[in-house]
């Protein structure tokens, strides 16, 4: 008789898109690792197409569970209620590195349409996850959005996950909006 063991994994994606008031795509930067090594030894970021990064439709970054987050996964487990799903969405300015025992975004926002609300769409698909909400700026001065978190509670609550951005994503004008896709994959590693 063999003994078989598993490993078992978490992971979640940060999708962000910008759209101007007529509806065409902003485009985003997206450094490479080049770029990422030159902003976090220089503490600069330096845009330069093709060596540094590029401009892309949509920004991709992956995302750090927290603590709690892993801790209400191993509570579904063991059956303890109640389980409040992760389901809603934040957005933030703070752009201090994730950490395993965050609790909060480092400065969520809480105005101009931006502050933390249900996905509007959420599918389940085998081990996979995926959440995403449409923000519409109201604002009328340029808001920096620097990090997001998933949470299970529309004010409070646990934060499951955070991600800061390697570049800020700049909403300039009443009107804009932003979509926030997270993808979250339960899976062997």
């Amino acid at each position: 008789m063999s003994n078989i063991t598993e490993k078992g994994g978490v992971r979640g994606t940060y999708t962000i898109q910008i759209k101007r008031k007529d509806g065409s795509i902003k485009p985003l930067w997206q450094e490479n690792i080049i770029g990422r090594l030159i902003k976090e030894t220089l503490n600069k970021e330096i845009n330069i197409p093709f060596i540094t990064g590029m401009y892309k439709n949509e920004y991709k970054t992956s995302n750090l569970i927290t603590n709690v987050g892993l801790a209400s996964i191993a509570d579904l487990f063991a059956g303890a209620t109640p389980i409040n799903p992760f389901k809603y969405i934040a957005l933030g300015t703070g752009d201090t590195a994730p950490a395993v025992g965050d609790t909060t975004l480092g400065a969520e926002i809480t105005t101009n349409g931006l502050e933390r609300t249900e996905a509007s769409s959420i599918t389940i698909s085998g081990n996979k996850v995926v959440l995403v909400e449409e923000f519409t700026y109201t604002g009328s001065t340029a808001t920096e959005i620097k990090e997001a978190g998933i949470f299970n509670a529309s004010t409070e609550g646990t934060m499951a996950s955070r991600s800061v951005f390697t570049s800020s994503k700049t909403l300039d004008e009443n009107g804009e909006k932003i979509t926030v896709s997270y993808d979250l994959e339960v899976e062997r590693v």
